[in-house]
């Protein structure tokens, strides 16, 4: 089972306004913006990474070889849809499966693509990835205490440009980041 982004998100939780803001930086001052930007986009993977969480829309495919279980847990949660789910049936043909054979489960965390009661998934042809499962996640509005979590994250690597600080103790990334982020932490097996 593997995931692959297929389109990233169109905006980030944090805008550069926002951030300068957070960094006591003139909103005028436009000379920091692409770092920024890096920096930005840093915190939120290093977010939806520790928290197992999409953060912002985004569309991804989960890939594997057959149909074997009846759910699919998806850990790019919160999933808000279910674009298609696709195979390559016995004589190597691209078929989408239809939408009454499954539904998606969002009262579990991480959300899971569950098969309808009375409902079997098609046979397929038995090579590597097989089977696709393409699904949009990502939420409508971004928790306070994950933004929060994200400002931090920002102003740590904004203050700490270099792996290694010479002459100073060396500081681990913001604990407070992670008491943010730790109510929104989930957990697989």
């Amino acid at each position: 089972m593997g995931y692959k982004l297929i389109t990233g998100p169109a905006t980030e939780p944090i805008s550069t306004t926002e951030a300068k803001l957070h960094l006591k930086i003139e909103t005028t001052d436009t000379t920091e913006d692409a770092l920024l930007a890096i920096l930005i986009k840093a915190a939120r993977e290093i977010c939806e990474e520790y928290t197992r969480r999409t953060l912002i829309s985004q569309t991804w495919e989960l890939q594997f070889d057959s149909f074997s279980e009846s759910e699919y847990m998806l850990e790019k949660t919160p999933v808000s849809s279910i674009t298609s789910v696709k195979y390559y049936d016995q004589s190597g043909m691209e078929q989408t499966v239809a939408n009454t054979v499954y539904e998606l489960n969002q009262a579990t965390e991480p959300n899971k693509l569950i098969l309808k009661s009375g409902q079997i998934w098609p046979s397929v042809r038995g090579h590597t990835n097989d089977c696709k499962i393409r699904f949009v996640a990502g939420y409508t509005a971004v928790p306070g205490a994950l933004k929060a979590a994200m400002l931090l994250i920002i102003g740590h690597l904004y203050e700490n440009r270099e792996d290694v600080i010479v002459g100073r103790i060396s500081n681990d990334m913001p604990k407070g980041s992670e008491y943010l982020m730790n109510p929104y932490r989930l957990f697989t097996w």
